[in-house]
């Protein structure tokens, strides 16, 4: 899952255009967030982007596949395959990117309600 300084820097110039991101380093690959959201990855220089299922759709009507940190993982994955195109394309990557951090947004509240339930 390396992920090479040159496609790190790549990507994050393309999503400049939309605010602020961070990356984070995590196990092979990068996280990048907004806002500290995590909503997209980067491993095997590719970024994938959070999506759910409403959203799943549209990713795969692309040819676009799920993120698989090997072979044999089968889970259902919450993370897709960024088309080229989206990130080349700057009003439509703002969209992507504001509909995977909405998605990444309810993930993170709903682990939060999650964990107080399980403290309460």
């Amino acid at each position: 899952m390396a992920v090479s300084h040159n496609y790190m820097a790549y990507v994050v110039d393309k999503l400049a255009g939309v605010g602020p991101v961070k990356t984070r380093r995590m196990f092979s690959g990068v996280g990048i967030y907004r806002d500290e959201t995590i909503f997209a990855i980067i491993a095997n220089n590719a970024v994938y982007f959070k999506t759910d299922s409403a959203g799943r759709g549209d990713f795969e009507a692309l040819g676009m596949e799920p993120f698989q940190a090997d072979a044999e993982d089968t889970r259902e994955q919450c993370y897709y395959r960024l088309p080229d195109t989206v990130l080349e394309d700057p009003k439509t990557l703002a969209a992507w990117v504001n509909r995977a951090c909405q998605v990444g947004r309810v993930d993170a509240a709903a682990e939060t309600a999650a964990k107080v339930s399980l403290a309460g």
